[in-house]
């Protein structure tokens, strides 16, 4: 692997892919060729899958590796093999449509009470009270999400303290 790997940026000089190669004076042969790596990467790298990891997953969602796992293997979440873009490895993902589809059906608690700044004990009781409950089992799943539909029609509070323990 180590003899293909330094002969890639030979390749690429040789076919004149590379805009710029430069010679090191003080040395000579292949130790005396200059590239610019960043060049070399853009023109190595395959262009991203679409489709996000499980811990990229746990950026979006703010949430854990558990909570992403659970929702797979509740069905929720299909995952597929892509190539990373970067290294080639095969990895596990979850396709885009189904991360919109998913998204454009349910809601985190948590992203809920974000958005309209209520602390989410408190939304949680105020949806209970109103009748709606979480879609999925918390128990199964490791965290509270709500069917969109469920919560468009309903009097949701602006804003509301902590509560107090």
């Amino acid at each position: 692997m180590a003899a293909r790997l330094k002969s890639l940026p030979n390749l690429l000089i040789l076919d004149k892919k590379l805009q710029w190669v430069g010679k090191l004076a003080s040395a000579q042969g292949y130790a005396a060729v200059l590239v610019n790596g960043d060049e070399i990467k853009e023109l190595v790298r395959e262009p991203a899958p679409d489709a996000a990891t499980v811990h990229e997953l746990v950026g979006r969602f703010n949430t854990s590796v558990r909570v992403i796992k659970a929702l797979i293997t509740g069905g929720h979440f299909t995952t597929v093999t892509v190539r990373n873009a970067i290294n080639r490895c095969p990895m596990r993902a979850i396709p885009s449509a189904d991360l919109a589809a998913f998204m454009q059906d349910f809601v985190p608690l948590f992203e809920l009470s974000e958005q309209l700044h209520v602390h989410p004990r408190v939304l949680k009781a105020r949806l209970a009270e109103q009748g709606v409950q979480p879609a999925l089992d918390p128990k199964k799943h490791y965290a509270t999400f709500y069917r969109r539909a469920d919560i468009q029609q309903l009097d949701l509070p602006a804003r509301s303290p902590a509560p107090q323990e």
